[in-house]
């Protein structure tokens, strides 16, 4: 289900539509804090809160970051992605979830919701922009992911967590629901995401037997004939702390602008996305935490790859490429690059996030799933359905009225 939001869904102006099931629980407080103990054991209590403001979500980094190592999180669910969107793209009001143990922050969930009429839409921050999200759990905590999706459960809620990783934390308590028996639980495979290990020379999913790897290695081939026939070469440049980040933007930018003009797809050095990206990747490129990786053809930028960095996995975000120079391969041959850089510098899986497209799955090994889940009192959920299909017809409406006017 996708809730669009526009003036004409926010903060549900006029007569009261709200059924009678749903509004009979509507004096529940949007934000209660709840606790609950351990089963069986001297523990200390589990306790439910939620952020609303930036600056308090701000003065929480420091136990953020310590959460997401303690579960070697993915980069979406980390403060410097989720805040950046936050800050420079999000609309309706943040909800950062959090339980604590003994004052320990043992869990998290990193959402923003909107407003549709008497209810309230949660999703992830950064929904919409191929966020491959999940909840942050410590090891040892599970039970804190039920107090989470307890407190999150306002009847007045319902959350809507597009590209959700299936191999979360977590996940099996939402799914349980234990408390949650009032409402509707939904889960389908929206995605998936291509994953390689690797190590030595990070090329071995080229020595792979079979008509796939077989393939990309003949493509790889043709490229580097046609390249050697021109007297041309293949070069990369790899931009991974702050300045090494400025000296290629321009490179960067130059081939995500001729990629855009050839095929729009989603332009991330434009608006509205260039003040969230450039946040992003000046942030985490001075901590090495991601790297820029630029493929050129005779000193001429033809290819780039944003990524993710941790300790053992290079992640895949962003990559385009000059269509000018599409007979040569440069996406294939960039890829070859990252891969044995990956390699050498010590990481031991590629993730290419987002999309099984026939590119991606050659330098692929395995896959896992992204999940569409929704969950929320009947009620709520019929009254966020039905905003949908209005969205949906007046969107039909203004696309009827542009073609008349044009």
């Amino acid at each position: 289900m996708t809730v669009e939001h526009d003036e004409s869904t926010q903060g549900g102006a006029g007569p009261s539509t709200t059924p009678p099931d749903l509004e009979a629980t509507l004096h529940t407080t949007h934000s209660t804090p709840v606790s609950a103990a351990t089963a069986g054991g001297p523990r200390a209590e589990l306790a439910y809160s939620e952020i609303s403001d930036a600056a308090q979500a701000r003065a929480l980094i420091s136990e953020w970051v310590d959460l997401a190592d303690s579960c070697a999180a993915g980069p979406f669910a980390r403060h410097d992605y989720a805040l950046s969107w936050w800050a420079h793209l999000g609309k309706g009001r943040l909800l950062i979830a959090v339980v604590r143990r003994g004052g320990e922050l043992v869990a998290l969930a990193p959402l923003h919701e909107r407003r549709v009429g008497p209810i309230w839409v949660a999703r992830w921050l950064g929904h919409g922009l191929g966020t491959v999200a999940e909840i942050l759990l410590r090891p040892d905590h599970e039970d804190a992911a039920t107090t989470l999706w307890v407190g999150l459960s306002s009847r007045r809620r319902v959350l809507e967590l597009v590209e959700t990783n299936a191999q979360s934390p977590g996940l099996s308590a939402l799914r349980a629901r234990g408390s949650l028996r009032d409402k509707r639980y939904d889960e389908t495979v929206r995605d998936l995401c291509p994953t390689t290990p690797i190590s030595g020379d990070g090329l071995d999913v080229l020595r792979r037997s079979g008509s796939t790897p077989r393939r990309l290695r003949r493509t790889l081939s043709v490229a580097d004939r046609a390249l050697a026939a021109e007297g041309s070469a293949f070069t990369t440049r790899v931009a991974d702390d702050r300045e090494s980040f400025e000296r290629l933007l321009p490179d960067m930018r130059a081939v995500f602008n001729v990629a855009e003009e050839d095929f729009p797809r989603q332009h991330f050095l434009r608006e509205p996305y260039e003040a969230f990206t450039l946040d992003l990747l000046r942030g985490t490129a001075a901590k090495g935490e991601s790297a820029v990786i630029v493929g050129y053809i005779d000193e001429v930028p033809v290819s780039f790859n944003v990524a993710f960095l941790s300790a053992t996995t290079v992640s895949l975000w962003l990559s385009r490429f000059d269509p000018e120079a599409a007979t040569l391969s440069p996406g294939h041959l960039l890829t070859r690059a990252v891969f044995s850089w990956s390699a050498e510098s010590g990481r031991e899986l590629v993730d290419q996030l987002l999309g099984a497209s026939k590119a991606k799955m050659q330098w692929a090994t395995d896959t896992y799933e992204t999940l569409e889940i929704t969950c929320g009192h009947p009620a709520a959920l019929r009254i966020a359905s039905g905003a949908v299909r209005a969205a949906e017809v007046a969107k039909a409406g203004k696309v009827r009225l542009g073609r008349r006017e044009g």
